[in-house]
């Protein structure tokens, strides 16, 4: 299930300013599932981010007001 775009935007301007990189919108929304998931402390999480986010900025641009909230 793929989380609502008002908790997606966030975590994708969290990545871009620790990783650098725009997600695509795809891997954005596994992303904005991590959260959501339960994790032991021993556990590893992997994600890989695929896509071309800068073809997705008319789409990150007409939502950037959803990226001011808090994640």
């Amino acid at each position: 299930r793929r989380p609502p775009r008002s908790t997606l935007f966030p975590y994708t301007t969290l990545f871009r300013s620790l990783e650098g990189i725009i997600p695509a919108l795809e891997s954005a929304h596994a992303l904005g599932m991590l959260p959501k998931m339960k994790f032991s402390p021993d556990q590893v999480v992997v994600l890989t981010v695929s896509g071309r986010g800068d073809k997705d900025m008319k789409t990150y641009l007409d939502n950037r007001h959803m990226a001011d909230n808090k994640f």
